[in-house]
């Protein structure tokens, strides 16, 4: 699956499901793709099938949860705030499933961090927190992760952890 042709990924992906309706694996690809062309609701579609279809196939939680966050997020711009926290909490599900496969994968520990900070609730600070360091300790070279970790330190009163969080940067 080629990131700059998502069009392509789809058109081959649907030979196959042509013939081969019942492959997980081909679900997810199409659900990658979809993706890529901001198809969410369609990419979610896929996702759930290849779910049904394989539910051990690895990556295919993650990348759920990755389509729910970007759904509520959606829903959340359009004013819709129990739409956007069930699509966020199933999300969460999602991810802490994959997370449970697949432990050290950053796509999910920072979507896990920014489901949680989605959320909310001076409880799931220290949960945001703690998403966070897993990333920078699994990632450390990823800068993006660093600076939102240091803000959220900062944000909890912590700003000689954020300081030092920086100062060790690569």
């Amino acid at each position: 699956l080629q990131a700059d042709d998502a069009a392509g990924a789809l058109a081959e992906v649907g030979k196959i499901l042509e013939t081969h309706p019942d492959i997980g694996a081909a679900h997810y690809l199409r659900g990658e793709a979809l993706r890529r062309t901001d198809d969410l609701d369609g990419a979610e579609a896929a996702f759930r099938r290849a779910m049904d279809l394989e539910p051990a196939q690895e990556g295919v939680r993650g990348s759920l949860g990755g389509v729910l966050l970007a759904r509520g997020d959606a829903m959340r711009a359009a004013g819709d705030e129990g739409g956007a926290e069930a699509l966020y909490r199933e999300a969460l599900e999602n991810i802490d499933a994959q997370l449970a496969q697949t432990p050290e994968d950053v796509a999910s520990l920072t979507n896990r961090a920014v489901v949680v900070e989605r959320i909310g609730g001076e409880a799931d600070a220290e949960e945001v927190l703690k998403s966070l360091e897993a990333v920078v300790e699994v990632s450390p070279e990823n800068l993006p992760a660093r600076l939102r970790l240091a803000n959220a330190y900062v944000s909890a009163g912590r700003g000689s952890d954020a300081y030092a969080l920086l100062d060790a940067a690569p």
